[in-house]
């Protein structure tokens, strides 16, 4: 099995595990939770938040933002280099002195997980809105 394929049955796994999850548990304001203005704004649901969570550790475990172990856990370190050298696309974006993370890498990478183009979109500028009302991203103009 390719290291692709054993990324994706652990998302498969995580999903179907979070399946069982009260959908109310992410209605909120934190990053793996939806407020109702962005369900609107978004379009996003709260059934989709659980398999996004769990997509947005796959994608952070593969540009080097997390550790494995500190979000989605049951994937090496060794699967993790295997997903980069089999699609290079993403271990340009990896070897960055600061990973490159873009709205155009995230919906190709979600795409090879069978999510949508539009909902991977949505949940990239979400998160990125997040990252922004959090303080995480500043301007240096402000």
């Amino acid at each position: 099995m390719s290291a692709t394929d054993r990324m994706r049955l652990h998302f498969y796994q995580q999903q179907q595990a979070l399946a069982g999850v009260d959908p109310a548990s992410y209605r909120g304001d934190d990053w793996y939770q939806l407020s109702a203005s962005e369900e609107q704004v978004f379009g996003l649901t709260l059934q989709d938040m659980p398999g996004l969570a769990a997509l947005w550790d796959c994608f952070e475990l593969v540009l080097g933002l997390i550790e494995p172990g500190d979000g989605a856990t049951g994937l090496t370190r060794d699967v993790i280099l295997g997903v980069r050298q089999e699609n290079e696309w993403l271990g340009g974006a990896a070897n960055q002195t600061v990973p490159l993370v873009s709205s155009e890498l995230f919906t190709q990478f979600a795409s090879c997980f069978g999510v949508s183009n539009r909902l991977a979109h949505a949940f990239y500028y979400k998160y990125e809105f997040w990252q922004m009302r959090s303080g995480i991203i500043s301007f240096g103009d402000e």
